[in-house]
């Protein structure tokens, strides 16, 4: 997560670079190992079967906080797969042209499109070099809540695809959410903690996936829609 964040912060300075060409060039260093990392695990995600048994669903939930020898390769798997779209992420949210027209018109970010001038993202031709791979994983990641799909999971992690309970209780106004007026905290059976780790992990590799394409609508813009 801090690594994610550095970068992202790198990404929000190279926007006062006024170049299009620098900032690509830069934006291109910093993804291209994120890139060809998230195209090499293409044969893990293209089936959900095969990322459900990468991430761990179709094997016993693994306590690490046990003082064990005991290495946890799949929590390893979830955390490389989490950082990859996490960097991309930050990337198609943080990266932009400037603001003013003269100021990307000197910098180089417009070019001629269909008669009128557009405004290019300097991250859009990385970014969409991988779109393919990203709507693969989205499709996957829906294909993974199917009832047959869902029948792979290890009865250890049968919770892991339920809704957050923090999240429940937002939604139903329990005490000890979010928008509570009190303090009292709602009772809930607590699951272990390899289960809301998974749980956790889950909802955010969804969710982030989807915040990552609807960043493609609104930041990166012309290079998407033109794909």
């Amino acid at each position: 997560m801090e690594h994610c964040t550095l970068m992202e912060a790198l990404v929000i300075i190279s926007n006062k670079l006024g170049n299009h060409d620098r900032q690509a060039m830069f934006l291109g260093e910093l993804l291209a190992p994120v890139i060809n990392q998230i195209r090499s695990l293409e044969a893990v995600y293209r089936d959900p079967a095969l990322l459900m048994e990468f991430v761990g669903l179709t094997s016993a939930p693994v306590d690490t906080d046990k003082k064990t020898d005991v290495v946890d390769q799949f929590g390893q798997n979830r955390s490389s797969m989490m950082m990859v779209i996490n960097m991309v992420l930050a990337v198609t949210r943080r990266a932009e042209a400037p603001q003013d027209l003269t100021l990307a018109q000197a910098g180089g970010f417009t070019v001629p499109l269909g008669g009128q001038m557009i405004v290019r993202n300097p991250a859009g031709a990385h970014v969409c070099s991988i779109l393919r791979n990203l709507l693969l994983l989205a499709q996957t990641l829906n294909k993974m809540f199917n009832s047959e799909v869902k029948g792979n999971l290890n009865p250890g992690f049968a919770k892991a695809f339920d809704l957050l309970e923090v999240d429940r209780n937002n939604m139903l106004g329990l005490p000890g959410s979010r928008s509570a007026k009190n303090e009292v905290v709602y009772q809930v059976a607590k699951l272990p903690e390899p289960v809301t780790r998974m749980q956790n992990f889950v909802t955010e590799l969804f969710e982030n996936v989807h915040h990552l394409l609807s960043h493609f609508c609104t930041n990166i813009g012309n290079e998407f829609y033109h794909q």
